[in-house]
């Protein structure tokens, strides 16, 4: 087996992850993760069969569909592990002071996967998304933002609009989450990725 079989297997390992939540196909979804695997995200932390989980609840309880688009994935393998960082784009609907609007939420995602000991497959085994920037758009042009003057310390953060909706429904958000304003948890999440890859047996 090539590298570059192993490399085609993981991106799509990620995109299908990514189009299952999407589409709420939740036994897919479990499928892409291995079983001790660790998934962070801006409304969770937990296992990977939790996250899908928790997805699940959110997707019954009426949260909106959000879309996610994955570009370029960069893997790098060593052995039976891979990294894997791409750019995203979260696109969710959410309503703030009565008004509709769109979050544009743009971030990198760093994901460490690891080929199964019994087959070729490859499994997700940690994830966790880096923030870069966002836009809130009003659906309709004529309304105006609402604040965030609530948010506290969020309020600078790169996923403050984010933040926004999932305060809004209830959901306590970390503060401290890897994003372009914070370079030293940008070079711990990468140290911690590269040890990993390079400790592998």
């Amino acid at each position: 087996m090539t590298d570059a079989t192993d490399s085609d297997r993981i991106r799509s390992l990620l995109n299908k992850e990514r189009a299952a939540r999407d589409l709420g196909l939740w036994d897919e979804m479990a499928e892409c993760f291995g079983p001790d695997s660790r998934i962070t995200a801006s409304w969770f932390e937990g296992t990977g069969d939790e996250f899908v989980e928790a997805s699940k609840r959110r997707r019954g309880a009426g949260e909106p569909t959000n879309f996610h688009e994955i570009g370029n994935i960069a893997v790098t393998i060593n052995g039976n592990r891979g990294l894997a960082e791409a750019p995203m784009t979260i696109i969710a609907r959410g309503r703030f002071g009565g008004l509709d609007v769109d979050i544009v939420s743009h971030n990198r995602i760093y994901a460490r996967v690891e080929r199964s000991k019994t087959s070729s497959a490859w499994h997700v085994v940690a994830y966790e998304p880096v923030y870069m920037s966002e836009i809130l758009i009003p659906v309709f042009p004529n309304h105006t933002a609402p604040s965030t003057d609530s948010l506290g310390p969020l309020i600078d953060r790169p996923y403050r609009w984010l933040a926004y909706m999932l305060e809004q429904s209830g959901v306590t958000v970390d503060p401290e989450l890897p994003g372009i304003d914070r370079p030293d948890l940008v070079r711990d999440l990468k140290a911690q990725q590269a040890a990993w890859l390079n400790d592998a047996a």
